[in-house]
């Protein structure tokens, strides 16, 4: 097990020489004349702070532009299993199964030296530690190019941020290389939506988990529908040789009981073309067969069975589709519209349904987006609408499930990320979902511990803009970057006061650096004017107590009163009468 404990990074973006502290077992400074980093024991560490299955959980927060997010894309290159590059401009203090190592390459440590106070020896090494990494990021950000951070699964990486999923996932859903810019914005928000669908909807599947999630988050059903995967390549081929020639037709059913069935087999025979290279033309022959059939027997299972001895080419393919409608026939309910098929997940005979499905979601064909896709919904008719709130929190902890769970058991040369890194945490969460995002995210990585294979501890580093998600941190973990205005350098900023369990008030003051005030600068401006119009009678009495009224801080108003009361105390006794009056005709109404 490898644990990171400390980073300096010499040159990356708006960062310049910054340390930054992953774990308080040590306490690390600088000194930039003599070119040392220092190390000594932290005397406040407290031994298994967090819970089982976590060895830390650091956060960096700091003013804007300062390089929070820069950290985390350079901890990525540092660290990715996959990258090519022999030494990266960082000196790296890791603790790898219990013995502790220094990485201090010597064309980019810049002469500095490494002093140590501490009863252990550092082992100095050449080699950088490699770790598989989860990178989560909701907000998009444009890449300077197609492989940063990282070049996905395959490095090492399971890059869970908006800006990659928007390309991996419909790579991934319909078997298209998509690095050229081939395809709109709109198929590859399509496969997104459905791909984000079908984690989440295997998140739900994991009754142990999802008891661990807001219950009104979690919607009761699973809907499933056509896969149209394989139908969108066959077009896409068939663009490529002709781009004015007519696409794949598809056949058009009457609503019937197994209409719904109908058209997942539809969908399913051109994913069967495309996975097994069928000219388009062939495709629509197996189309047309098939409408024919089911037309006339109005039953899925016969006219599949009649389609596969017809075409020996697909036989097998055609056999292991009958399963799936077999399951889907015997499984589904149907809802309101009879061509909508889902499974009602609260039900107890949905035990077995919802294991069946985890088998799908196992095998090969199902990876390669065949048969159906998988919605959610609170109502058994149609997939749900969710506030942006609920959506973020389902697909940040369904792409970490995906992550952990769901990918090293797809694939024999992946495995569970180590490093959990988390881009401003808390972006579109409710400040009560903030409140509690921390003990859900230790919560739902304790539950992931032991199911890795590896049994390896999870290290979470995430940045946030949040007083309320730094409330619970500990100062120990919490690392200050502070950007100078004036010259734009950055400095790691040691003033800051503890942090866990502060009132988010004092964390918003000291530390995310708004000595300046914490209330909006238009009001502080507004308020500015009304003591300079006192002051200099600038507006009439009315003018100024109108605005006053609009002030909710109590203190700040009996301020202004007080300067309005030795301008004229006799108007203000006035003033006050008339409030007094006007809030007893009030009460006198509200009686009545």
């Amino acid at each position: 097990m490898v644990e990171i404990c400390y980073f300096f990074i010499q040159s990356f973006r708006s960062l310049h020489e910054i340390g930054i502290s992953l774990d308080a077992h040590y306490l690390y400074s600088i000194d930039k004349e003599k070119r040392e980093i220092m190390i000594r024991p932290n005397p406040t560490y407290v031994k298994g702070f967090w819970s089982e299955g976590i060895s830390s959980i650091s956060a960096i927060v700091g003013n804007n532009g300062a390089g929070k997010t820069s950290a985390l894309l350079y901890m990525i290159q540092a660290l990715e299993e996959g990258n090519g590059e022999d030494e990266v401009m960082a000196i790296i203090i890791y603790r790898q199964n219990g013995v502790l190592y220094a990485y201090m390459p010597e064309s980019y440590s810049y002469g500095y030296s490494l002093i140590c106070d501490i009863s252990e020896p550092i082992h100095l090494v050449k080699q950088r530690p490699r770790l598989n990494i989860f990178y989560y990021s909701s907000y998009f950000r444009p890449y300077q190019n197609w492989f940063e951070p990282g070049e996905g699964e395959f490095s090492g990486v399971y890059n869970a941020s908006d800006t990659w999923r928007l390309i991996k996932d419909y790579q991934d859903y319909a078997n298209i290389d998509t690095m050229h810019r081939t395809e709109s914005v709109g198929e590859h928000m399509d496969a997104l939506h459905i791909q984000d669908n079908n984690r989440i909807v295997q998140l739900i599947c994991d009754r142990e988990l999802r008891e661990l999630l807001p219950k009104n988050t979690i919607p009761q059903y699973i809907i499933i529908s056509p896969n149209m995967s394989g139908y969108d390549r066959l077009n896409y081929e068939r663009r490529k040789k002709d781009p004015r020639g007519d696409g794949i037709s598809l056949p058009l059913f009457e609503s019937s009981e197994e209409k719904g069935l109908a058209d997942i087999v539809t969908a399913s025979l051109c994913s069967i073309g495309v996975e097994h290279a069928m000219l388009s033309d062939y495709v629509q022959n197996i189309l047309d067969k098939w409408a024919d059939l089911f037309k006339e027997k109005k039953n899925v299972q016969t006219a599949l069975a009649e389609l596969a001895d017809e075409f020996i080419e697909v036989h097998e393919h055609i056999q292991e589709l009958q399963e799936v409608v077999l399951f889907l026939k015997d499984t589904c309910e149907k809802g309101d519209d009879i061509d909508v098929l889902y499974i009602d997940s609260n039900k107890p005979d949905s035990y077995e349904c919802i294991n069946k499905l985890k088998e799908y979601f196992s095998m090969r064909s199902f990876v390669v987006a065949h048969y159906f896709d998988l919605y959610f919904s609170h109502v058994p008719y149609s997939t749900s609408r969710l506030s942006s709130g609920e959506y973020d929190m389902l697909k940040f902890f369904s792409r970490l499930y995906d992550a952990v769970c769901i990918q090293p058991s797809r694939f024999d040369n992946l495995t569970s990320p180590q490093l959990l890194l988390i881009d401003e945490a808390e972006n579109s969460y409710h400040p009560e979902w903030q409140r509690k995002f921390v003990s859900l995210l230790v919560k739902f990585t304790q539950a992931l511990y032991g199911r890795t294979g590896n049994h390896r501890a999870f290290q979470i580093i995430l940045t946030t803009h949040s007083p309320i998600l730094l409330s619970d941190i500990p100062r120990m973990f919490v690392n200050y970057l502070e950007k100078d205005e004036e010259t734009g350098l950055v400095s790691v900023s040691s003033r800051q006061p503890e942090t866990f369990g502060t009132n988010v008030f004092e964390l918003y003051k000291h530390a995310f650096f708004m000595d300046k005030g914490l209330i909006g600068e238009f009001a502080q401006d507004k308020i500015r004017g009304v003591q300079y119009a006192i002051e200099h009678r600038t507006l009439s009495r009315d003018e100024i107590l109108q605005t006053i009224e609009l002030i909710g801080d109590k203190a700040i108003k009996i301020y202004f009163y007080s300067l309005l009361e030795r301008d004229g105390e006799e108007e203000m006794l006035s003033y006050y009468e008339h409030k007094v009056l006007e809030l007893k005709d009030n009460i006198h109404a509200a009686d009545k």
